[in-house]
């Protein structure tokens, strides 16, 4: 295991900008200010299991009362199963085989694009330095991971190397080292994608759908959800039943996103846009004719074989440090999750949370199960 230590005056670069990356970044210039530092989601807590449950009661107290985040941040009520509220907007949803209807009044909506945004210009104006850049692979030499090369071949160098990449962590380690897969992600990570939908709401529209809470409904096929049009009128669908796009390289095969601009992401094939429909029936009936969906979107992310994070220096790389396995769930934790970063850099992180986020540990349990991907892209 390669020990983790912060300084004041080493210098990091983070690879990645988005709920890791930012947060980390937020938390280490906050803890840090003399250090070098460059820097390349629905909100709730009712997990069934405990450690996430409290990891997101501590991030929703954060969306309600951090000064920065807090604007993002929109109480609602996300409801499971709800025939009589709303006006009844969810009168004719499928509940089939559902006697109970579960109301989680304590969570909330909170606009990601925004709050990072939020959190990135925080850290910017605290000192860190922002640099935009495709990485094409990391330096690795005798003394470990000395930074990253660009696609530009600009280099960019710093003591510790933080990747937070996300659904392009597997391809970058396979990329860095094809021939040594010792580094590379094997099967504690798989890139898993979702397909989602988007309806651009008018005003009369905004007047009957505006106030909606999220709406969750796993039964039957519909196996989908619907977040509030918060802030741009866009009602969003999300069915949670994800796929695999495997590749096979010299080193063997893994899932990534397709190697094409922007992931593909708004190359979604007819069965994954039907899929969106059935959500959006399931969820208000025929109420969904009167709202077609105008912009449909695959959504990438990294997948642990038990859904915990991967917070942890990498243990065959001197000051290379890991922070991805996002779960699509992880920007929940935007507000805090940096702070177990730079604790994972400093040495300090507990016992118990050292175990379940390091690079090699069991693939027992998991918060989200049923997001772990059955299907094959190419198969839809």
């Amino acid at each position: 295991m390669v020990a983790a230590s912060a300084s004041a005056k080493a210098s990091y670069l983070i690879v990645g900008s988005g709920v890791f990356g930012a947060s980390t970044a937020y938390h280490l210039i906050t803890r840090y200010p003399d250090a070098s530092i460059t820097l390349n989601k629905v909100v709730r807590a009712d997990y069934g299991d405990i450690f996430y449950m409290r990891l997101g009661l501590a991030a929703l107290d954060a969306w309600r009362n951090d000064l920065l985040l807090s604007p993002f941040y929109h109480q609602c009520i996300p409801v499971a199963k709800a025939k009589e509220l709303f006006g009844g907007l969810y009168a004719n949803a499928n509940y089939e085989g559902i006697e109970d209807a579960f109301v989680n009044r304590s969570g909330g909506l909170a606009a990601a694009t925004s709050s990072i945004q939020a959190i990135v210009g925080a850290a910017i104006q605290s000192g860190v330095k922002f640099v935009k850049g495709n990485v094409d692979v990391l330096l690795l030499g005798k003394l470990g991971c000395e930074g990253v090369r660009l696609n530009t071949e600009e280099v960019l160098k710093a003591g510790r190397t933080i990747v937070c990449t996300g659904a392009g962590t597997p391809k970058l380690l396979v990329d860095s080292a094809p021939e040594n897969d010792s580094i590379h992600i094997g099967d504690r990570m798989c890139v898993a994608g979702v397909a989602t939908g988007m309806v651009k709401l008018n005003d009369e529209q905004m007047n009957k759908f505006g106030r909606a809470p999220v709406f969750v409904n796993h039964t039957g096929e519909t196996l989908g959800e619907t977040m509030p049009p918060i802030p741009d009128n866009l009602l969003k669908f999300c069915r949670v039943a994800s796929f695999k796009n495997t590749i096979g390289k010299m080193s063997g095969e893994f899932s990534m996103p397709p190697d094409e601009p922007e992931y593909g992401q708004w190359k979604a094939p007819p069965t994954l846009r039907d899929e969106i429909v059935t959500v959006q029936k399931g969820i208000y009936g025929g109420y969904a004719d009167s709202i077609p969906v105008d912009q449909y979107r695959l959504c990438w992310d990294a997948i642990t074989p038990n859904q915990d994070f991967i917070i942890s220096p990498h243990p065959r790389v001197s000051n290379l440090y890991m922070a991805t396995g996002g779960l699509f769930h992880a920007w929940k934790f935007l507000p805090v999750i940096g702070e177990y970063v730079v604790s994972m850099l400093e040495g300090t992180l507990d016992d118990e949370t050292s175990r379940r986020w390091a690079w090699d540990r069991e693939g027992k349990g998991g918060a989200h199960a049923a997001r772990l991907p059955k299907r094959e892209l190419r198969d839809l």
